[in-house]
């Protein structure tokens, strides 16, 4: 018989937590490309047949994400040390939630104050970094928007050798159990995925150690902070 605790076994009962959850992320989009797929090879009206086929784009696009994100949390590369415009870095992730706030209706704050030293790093890693922690907010915020409208203020400031990029959301905050959690990948929460993995705060925190930085969940009331520290090119 199986013991279950075995600490000899624990570590295979949480690889097939996270396969599970991984397989969950990829069938989802896998079963939708399938059914539209077959709608879209007996549609006669070539605008409805448009319509699936950008569908099915979508869905493999949700794949392709997928797969980025777990490279981004195996990688162990070191990034470049090419030197980052802050703005830059958050211009490029707001490209990338805009149409996620929209969709939820959430009201998105970006303020990056003047004169922010620049810091060395992967431009698309340290985007998807900060991306994946104003998507969770943005989920967050409308999962405590009963009352409230769902809103997610980020901010960039120097703060001694580093640049911290603070996210702070209105929704329901961090369980304390969760908090100690938080970048496990197999952990699930109401600010994760129910059913799923749920990899954007591990995504993110694998992105900030890469860069020698951190990820840190700060006290907020009401809601959440997570700031992502990433620290300046030293001028000695």
């Amino acid at each position: 018989m199986i013991d279950p605790v075995d600490p000899v076994l624990a570590p295979f009962h949480t690889l097939e937590r996270f396969l599970t959850g991984l397989v969950h992320d990829l069938n989802n989009p896998l079963a939708g490309i399938i059914g539209y797929a077959q709608l879209a090879r007996i549609e006669p009206d070539p605008d409805r047949q448009a319509r699936f086929l950008d569908a099915i784009k979508a869905q493999a696009d949700t794949i392709k994400e997928s797969m980025a994100d777990l490279v981004a949390l195996a990688s162990t590369a070191e990034p470049p040390t090419d030197l980052l415009d802050v703005s830059e870095i958050v211009s490029l992730s707001e490209l990338r939630v805009t149409a996620l706030a929209e969709r939820l209706g959430a009201i998105l704050t970006i303020t990056v104050s003047d004169g922010l030293p620049p810091v060395p790093g992967d431009l698309d890693a340290l985007s998807r970094a900060l991306s994946k922690l104003i998507e969770n907010a943005l989920t967050a915020a409308r999962a405590g928007s009963d009352t409230t409208s769902p809103a997610v203020d980020v901010t960039a400031r120097d703060e001694g050798n580093f640049v911290v990029l603070a996210i702070r959301d209105n929704g329901p905050g961090f369980p304390a159990e969760m908090a100690l959690r938080a970048f496990d990948p197999t952990a699930t929460s109401r600010r994760r995925s129910r059913s799923g993995v749920g990899l954007g705060l591990p995504v993110a925190y694998a992105v900030a150690l890469r860069h020698h930085g951190k990820v840190v969940i700060e006290p907020a009331e009401p809601g959440a902070c997570v700031s992502l520290w990433l620290p300046m090119r030293s001028t000695v």
